[in-house]
Order: C-alpha cells, then sequence, then structure tokens
C-alpha cells in the first residue's frame, strides 16, 4: 500500500476516510487493529489541508468508539486517539473542546444529568485494572491540553508556512489551508448554533469538573493517613503510584500555567480552594516530597503512552511542580493558617535540591527558574511574611549556579535572577555571599 499510498490516497480521500473510519467501531479487535494501521499511514502521507474538510469524519467516529458499549471498543479507541496525537497532533488539539468529554467519559460519569459534576468510574469487565486504565487515559489526556512550555501560551498558533513547495513540482494543488479550515466548518452552520464564547465556556466548565477526578485519582493510590515522617523524609510510592503522581500533577500544572493568562484564572483558583481541594493538597504536603520505590520499571503495555514519564528514582520534576503549584497558589490567594508551614516546607525541599543536585535536565531546570522566579522577581514583599529564611535560598541558589552542570539556558536565566537580587538591596543584605561584594 506504501508504494502507491500519496497517489491512491489523493485521488480517492473521501471515501477512504469514510470507509476506514466507520472500522474504529468494527467488533472484531483484529480489523481495528488493520483500521488502526490505514489510519496511521493517511495522516502520514496527507497534507493538513487536504485532511481538514474531512477530519469531523474521524473524530464523530472516534467520539462514537469512545462512547461505545462495548468495553473493547473503548480501550481500542485509545489505538486510534494515538495516531491522531502522533500524527499532526496540533490538527486534533485544535478540536479539543469538542473530544475531551468523551476522554472523561472513559473513566468517569456524571453525577446528574443536569451538572456538571463527575465522579470516576471502575472498569469492569476487562483485564485491565482500572488504575492502569486510568494512567492510559490521562497520559493522552495531558497531550491533549494546551501547550505551555512554548512561548505561546495557547499552543494553537497559525505561524507562517509555505502553501506549497513549487520548487518539487509544477502542478499546484487547489486546497488552501484556510479553505480547508472553512470547509470544516461548514457543517457547523446546520448543527445549534454557538460561537466560540460558548465553546469556550463549554470546554472550561468540562476541565473545571475534570480537576476534582485528579484529587480522587491520587488519593485512590495514595490513601489519606496521619504521616509520622520528618519533613526531610521521601515518601516512597509503588510505579503505579508514581505514575499516576506524574499523570495528576502534569495536568494540574498545564492548566495552573495555561489559565493564568486567561479570564478564568480566577476560577481555577476557586476550585483548588474548595473544601475537597484543600484537602487533596494537605494529602500531597503531608507526605511531600515523594520518591519511588524499588528499581523495577513500571511496566508499560502497547496501548500505553505515558509522556515525559519519570525515570528519576527521586520524582525530581513531581516535586518541583508541586512547589510551583503550592507557592503560586499561595501568593495569590488569602493565606490559610496551614499553608505557612506547608510554604516552610516546600522550600525546605527546595533548599536541599540546591545543595544536593548538581545535575538538572532541562526539565527540571526550567521548573526551579520558575520557583526561584516566584519567590525573589514576583513575590519579594511576601517572603517575610511567609517566613521563608532569604538568606539560606539566596545562598543555595549562588552555589547550585557556581557548581552546577545545567543547561546553558538554565544558567542564562539563574544569572537574571541573581542580577535582580543584587539590585534589590533588600535582597541583597540578605546575603553575605562574595559574589554580591
Amino acid at each position: 500500500m506504501k508504494i502507491h499510498s500519496n497517489e491512491l490516497i489523493s485521488q480517492h480521500l473521501a471515501q477512504i476516510i469514510v470507509s476506514i473510519s466507520s472500522l474504529m467501531q468494527d467488533k472484531e479487535q483484529k480489523v481495528r487493529k488493520a483500521a488502526a494501521k490505514a489510519v496511521h499511514v493517511i495522516l502520514e502521507v496527507t497534507p493538513e489541508d487536504k485532511l481538514q474538510p474531512f477530519y469531523n469524519c474521524f473524530l464523530t467516529n472516534l467520539k462514537c468508539a469512545m462512547t461505545n458499549i462495548d468495553r473493547n471498543i473503548q480501550e481500542g479507541s485509545l489505538t486510534f486517539l494515538d495516531c491522531f496525537l502522533k500524527q499532526k497532533s496540533e490538527l486534533i488539539c485544535s478540536y479539543r473542546d469538542s473530544i475531551l468529554p468523551e476522554v472523561f467519559s472513559l473513566f468517569s460519569k456524571l453525577q446528574s444529568s443536569s451538572g456538571l459534576d463527575r465522579k470516576l468510574t471502575l472498569n469492569l469487565g476487562s483485564k485491565m485494572t482500572s488504575v492502569t486504565w486510568r494512567i492510559n487515559i490521562m497520559s493522552r489526556l495531558l497531550q491533549l491540553l494546551p501547550k505551555v512550555d512554548e512561548g505561546d501560551m495557547s499552543g494553537d498558533a497559525n505561524g507562517n508556512h509555505n502553501l506549497y513547495e513549487a520548487t518539487k513540482s509544477h502542478i499546484f494543488p487547489i486546497y488552501k489551508y484556510e479553505f480547508g479550515r472553512g470547509l470544516a466548518a461548514t457543517a457547523d452552520c446546520f448543527g445549534i448554533h454557538h460561537n466560540d464564547a460558548e465553546a469556550n465556556n463549554a470546554l472550561n466548565f468540562q476541565i473545571m469538573s475534570f480537576v476534582p477526578l485528579l484529587y480522587q485519582t491520587f488519593i485512590e493510590v495514595l490513601p489519606e493517613k496521619k504521616s509520622s515522617k520528618s519533613s526531610d523524609e521521601y515518601t516512597a510510592l509503588s510505579e503505579e503510584a508514581a505514575a499516576v503522581l506524574t499523570c495528576v500533577i502534569s495536568t494540574l500544572y498545564v492548566l495552573w500555567k495555561y489559565y493564568s493568562k486567561t479570564e478564568e484564572y480566577e476560577n481555577l483558583k476557586e476550585v483548588l480552594l474548595k473544601p475537597e481541594a484543600r484537602r487533596f493538597l494537605s494529602h500531597l504536603l503531608s507526605n511531600f516530597p515523594y520518591c519511588k520505590s524499588g528499581s523495577t520499571m513500571f511496566k508499560k503495555s502497547k496501548s500505553q503512552i505515558i509522556p515525559n514519564m519519570t525515570t528519576d528514582d527521586k520524582c525530581t520534576k513531581e516535586n518541583l511542580m508541586i512547589a510551583y503549584i503550592y507557592f503560586s497558589l499561595a501568593t495569590t490567594c488569602k493565606l490559610q493558617k496551614d499553608m505557612k508551614s506547608e510554604l516552610q516546607m516546600v522550600t525546605s525541599f527546595v533548599n536541599r535540591m540546591l545543595l544536593t543536585r548538581k545535575d538538572l535536565n532541562k526539565t527540571e531546570g526550567k521548573l526551579l527558574v520558575e520557583f526561584l522566579k516566584l519567590c525573589f522577581i514576583d513575590n519579594t514583599t511576601k517572603l517575610k511574611k511567609f517566613g521563608i529564611d532569604l538568606r539560606t535560598i539566596i545562598d543555595n541558589t549562588i552555589i547550585f549556579y557556581t557548581h552546577s552542570t545545567t543547561s546553558e539556558w538554565v544558567q542564562r536565566e539563574l544569572f537574571a535572577i541573581l542580577l535582580h537580587i543584587a539590585n534589590v538591596p533588600t535582597l541583597n543584605k540578605a546575603s553575605k555571599t562574595a559574589i554580591f561584594e
């Protein structure tokens, strides 16, 4: 098929997509497996502008497969979702407001027909445990959420690009990206009328109702109990629990970073300050920091793709995300009575890491830089109110900058932070390190 795939697909694209997409709901596993391979080839060889007019056909069948009564078809829908995430992922992410409700329904259900509150469901009738199934879904969900690591917070910006490479052929196609997007939107004219604002509001409500499910998922693998460990002692997690921690905290981090630039920021903070969320945060901090127990890596089946799955036994990335989220939440909301001691615990962890870790990777270094900016650039006046020892954290930052082997970008950012500290008299006086003399 691959020999003539470009020519065949371009000539019969509409018929192929209609026929192949309907096989997503076939009862036979072998048929669905073959259909997934065909979908992968179609996405690989077909330009995005030609796919655009027919993409809704893919999405309609994918959403039907996700909500199918047959558990095997539901599980198989993740294989098709993987195809869209691996090939031209920006395209399916542009439809996230349409597909996220179906993704949520894979492991949760509405508590009432009139509301948006959800509760977790069990993965009955499957060889896969409920926790493993939720890890599989949340890992895909994380890839569907807006990208926040790039300069653009929306992750959907349309940059300049060539519509066609004229040097390779004298034949010019009639397709254009904007034209294709217009064709895809035509179907909306015949449905229920809605505008972009309404669609965004619906998406925000869905995500806000999904956030509590993250709490429930984590507490399920690490039940609430009184912790007798010291603040310096790590809580050991099983490989399965560590995978859940990665998915839950990474999702909260992405949502926090994304919504901090939107009008929904206050709504997200309200969600994180509700009694259920406060109980979750208290539980999360009572066991903080975390590490992985044992050396056996979490076994991934072929249907699992856990993005950025940590290989660090100390769970450095996850611990830094927790520190950033909690510190950012505490500095933008009214200080609760228990937040002060928890903030001191968080900064104590960062201080120990600055002294003991010299080889942070790019992601870990980026998170450390974000945390230090929160401390010394965005919330300088609040540090003393929180009872944070300025001298210790500044001196440890200087030691880390002097002896670490992190990336050049992290070194530049740390240097900029230290320059800022040097130019602020109250911060400069807090340190007696020679670099300020």
